[in-house]
């Protein structure tokens, strides 16, 4: 590809890079690096090695779960992928969710979290306990947001899709940690998103720099006195970057410098422009990776880390009848909310001005005097938590809607699988499974 790049945007880079300014510049002929990121909610790194057929090359250095991936591969063809094993990411935007260092039980917000894949990163951390927001103001982009989110079966999000500020008057202070992944000139998408370099303006730079200070005005305070703030773009402009850390730090007092990060985060990512504590970036003529920035800020303060809500699901019967004849013990703490769609939420909404587009995991839907489970409880579960299991040695035909044929003794509900991994529903009946995998996510065979 031929980059015909702004002057202005060259001339900005040599006043940022100096004599390194060359280097980066031919950086952009080099092939692009692909990676995908395993999803331990799914699958481990044996496990995954055995069972793929995708050619895994080196380890992501600032990412445990990711792999490079050769640039011609096709993963989404992979009934992995359908499966949820895995999610398809740029190498360098990876770094982001590390630096966040999620643990089990974290309260965390997504603040602009389209399409997924820090959320279903952060989630993977989390493992399945507390309770993590993804919000993406964007409907459009927050449906396909809580698309990934099913597909990698996690159960203890919400997606949203409101204004910073709309969140900040729902929640006020309440989270431990936050990520905001500010929207930006995009620089660093200049080799996958050719689009990006006619867009790109000065004009845009100085509006991007408006709306991130925007965002961080509503989000500073939905931060607990001692919790975490990770700030990133994808975007090489100082004044959106190293210089919007230095903003944060004199309108917000109340914020500081936290250097706590993994020692492969510090090896691997080159220091901020300043060289300022909690400030890395991914160079492409230094790092195989696009560009990105990332800053680690803490919140002055007694850090209380309350224990979450812990709920009793009321009962209903259509739910209590199918749980019992599969199986299904459901995890303690969460609520079963709303009535004919009832799903498994971590966190009860009602009272709140929220649009929200996933409440946790949706488990099917109640007719009359029937109840039939949902595509992404399947995702959810995994093929050891219910009694009735159909091994696919053929998982293609699932996917592509095909019946298939059991013994004429099995009858009713159960997950189809591919080693060990849900694919979706089937119900047995008259020596047939009928397919009820989504007629909108069927490939063809």
């Amino acid at each position: 590809m031929d980059f015909n790049f702004p002057n202005d945007f060259l001339n900005r880079m040599s006043e940022c890079l100096g004599n390194e300014t060359e280097a980066f510049l031919r950086s952009f002929d080099r092939s692009l690096k692909k990676a995908l990121r395993i999803n331990p909610l799914k699958i481990n790194e044996d496990r995954f090695k055995e069972l793929t057929d995708i050619e895994l090359l080196d380890k992501v250095p600032w990412c445990p779960d990711g792999f490079y991936i050769d640039g011609n591969s096709h993963p989404g063809k992979s009934v992995l992928h359908d499966a949820g094993a895995f999610y398809v990411q740029e190498p360098s935007a990876m770094a982001v969710a590390e630096l966040l260092m999620p643990e089990r039980g974290d309260i965390m917000l997504d603040l602009c979290a389209a399409p997924g894949g820090k959320t279903t990163h952060i989630a993977g951390k989390m493992k399945d306990a507390g309770f993590l927001v993804s919000n993406e103001i964007n409907f459009g982009r927050a449906k396909i947001l809580s698309k990934n989110v099913e597909r990698m079966g996690i159960g203890n999000c919400i997606v949203t899709s409101n204004t910073p500020e709309e969140l900040c008057n729902a929640f006020g202070c309440f989270f431990d940690k936050i990520l905001i992944d500010a929207p930006c000139s995009g620089e660093g998408m200049f080799r996958t998103k050719e689009v990006a370099i006619s867009q790109w303006s000065l004009d845009n730079i100085g509006y991007c720099v408006k709306r991130a200070k925007e965002i961080l005005r509503c989000a500073i305070p939905m931060l607990k006195p001692g919790g975490i703030m990770v700030y990133s773009t994808c975007t090489f402009e100082v004044c959106e970057n190293e210089e919007m850390i230095n903003y944060i730090l004199s309108e917000f007092p109340e914020m500081e410098r936290c250097d706590e990060a993994p020692e492969y985060i510090k090896r691997n990512l080159s220091p901020g422009i300043y060289q300022d504590a909690g400030t890395y970036r991914v160079w492409p003529h230094r790092q195989d990776g696009e560009g990105h920035f990332l800053a680690k800020l803490k919140k002055r303060g007694e850090y209380n880390r309350s224990p979450f809500n812990s709920y009793k699901c009321k009962k209903n019967k259509l739910l209590d009848d199918f749980f019992e004849d599969c199986g299904i013990t459901l995890p303690d703490g969460r609520l079963i909310a709303g009535k004919d769609e009832p799903a498994l939420t971590p966190f009860d909404t009602g009272g709140m001005s929220l649009r929200v587009l996933r409440n946790g995991v949706k488990l099917g839907t109640i007719k009359k005097d029937r109840f039939e489970p949902d595509h992404a409880l399947a995702l959810y579960l995994s093929p050891g938590d219910i009694k009735k299991v159909f091994d696919m040695a053929d998982p293609y035909a699932f996917l592509a809607g095909d019946s298939i044929p059991c013994d004429k003794d099995v009858k009713g509900w159960g997950i189809a699988a591919f080693e060990g991994l849900s694919l979706g529903w089937g119900k047995a009946t008259g020596g047939v499974v009928k397919n009820h995998y989504p007629r909108g996510l069927r490939r063809n065979r």
